[in-house]
């Protein structure tokens, strides 16, 4: 529009000068006879001054109103003058890059008096504009919160409109990246905790490890800032895969601490010996994966995926081998099973040999009870029968 506003002031002043100058009608705006000829430029604004809707009439308004004032457009000739520039400087129309919707008629220049057509009212209307010392990121945010709020006060005044292009497009995720992470964190978080609550059907042993893997996640972020990793939608997804990645180097050690027996010390002694090697073995194959990023050509593969990654594998087990052992200390779980005798062992079972001798021997007892109970119901019933067969002979 201020393409528009440009070229309508252009020509108030050619009218203010023909009209000063003698050669146009103070109350009508036609030339006058035996006067220079006016410009182009004059007529063109005579016709759009005395034309406001439907209606071309000159009188009270030569030489009285102007076309834009303060800056605004006239609204009430505005679709006539979105006619004229429509078609007079039909060149800068499309130099502006703008589109209507929809397009203002055709209208051409002539002698006769008649109404400049208006425009019908505009269903959709795409106007480019240009920004510069777009510098970073931060520069960039805050011109999308400018543009935002500007774009929503005239949503307010029943005017609705939405910016669009390549930094709205890429870069206005960055206005609520921080916010949609957090979300992002509390909801894996409880889901780490729900899982593994079914899996272990331990509740604080679950809220153990997702205690350590938030804690491992806060880690990260904070040395992301000390190797100058920018937050960037990136580095977000790593931070939000932190936490599945470090339930890899908590979850196994909490098992082993909660299937433990004996007092604290001894169980975390035995969770520490049975778990402590399996959890390096799996932080060194990660690491093993990770370590041909650092022949990559590209510095941001480097720096956002080698270097973050690493980090990540070394502070989960850092936070699984040495914080978490503290902590279970402190407020773990109780053990699954508690031998009845207070030892910190159950007695092995039998061998196999064993088991069979002694299950063939119960089945053999179980076997001459069966045939002895037999017998005496046997004998019971043959004695009742010569009973009744002497009852008679007596008689």
């Amino acid at each position: 529009m201020s393409m528009v506003r440009t070229w309508l002031e252009s020509l108030d002043v050619a009218l203010e000068k023909e009209l000063k100058a003698g050669n146009m009608d103070p109350v009508t705006g036609k030339p006058v006879k035996g006067k220079e000829k006016p410009a182009p430029e004059a007529l063109i604004a005579r016709k759009l001054v005395c034309s406001y809707g439907n209606t071309f009439n000159c009188t009270g308004r030569i030489g009285q109103i102007k076309m834009v004032e303060n800056g605004i457009i006239r609204p009430e000739s505005f679709y006539n003058y979105l006619t004229g520039w429509f078609n007079v400087d039909n060149m800068m129309y499309y130099v502006s890059q703008a589109s209507f919707q929809p397009a203002p008629p055709f209208w051409q220049m002539g002698p006769q008096d008649k109404v400049v057509p208006p425009a019908r009212p505009l269903l959709y209307s795409q106007i480019p504009f240009y920004q510069t010392n777009l510098t970073d990121t931060p520069v960039i945010v805050d011109m999308i919160e400018e543009v935002r709020a500007v774009c929503e006060q005239y949503t307010e005044k029943g005017l609705s409109n939405f910016p669009s292009g390549i930094a709205f497009t890429f870069w206005e995720q960055y206005l609520f990246l921080r916010w949609n992470l957090f979300c992002a964190i509390c909801i894996i978080a409880f889901a780490v905790f729900a899982v593994i609550s079914i899996m272990m059907f331990n509740p604080w042993a679950a809220a153990m490890v997702m205690v350590i893997v938030v804690i491992v996640t806060i880690e990260l972020g904070g040395f992301m800032g000390l190797l100058g990793v920018k937050m960037n939608p990136i580095s977000a997804v790593t931070l939000i895969c932190a936490v599945g990645i470090g339930v890899e180097f908590t979850a196994h050690v909490v098992l082993a601490f909660l299937t433990s027996l004996g007092s604290i010390d001894d169980r975390l002694e035995s969770c520490l010996q049975h778990m402590f090697v399996p959890v390096f073995h799996g932080a060194i194959s990660t690491l093993l994966g990770i370590v041909m990023l650092i022949f990559s050509e590209f510095d941001f593969v480097i720096k956002y995926f080698f270097v973050v990654m690493t980090t990540l594998v070394i502070l989960a087990v850092f936070n699984g081998l040495c914080l978490l052992p503290v902590l279970l200390t402190l407020i773990g779980p109780e053990p699954e099973l508690v031998p009845l005798d207070g030892s910190c062992r159950l007695p092995a079972p039998p061998p196999l040999s064993e088991q069979y001798k002694k299950k063939t021997a119960m089945g053999i007892e179980s076997g001459l009870r069966h045939r002895k109970g037999t017998d005496v119901e046997m004998s019971a019933k043959k004695a009742r029968a010569d009973n009744d067969s002497e009852s008679p002979r007596k008689l």
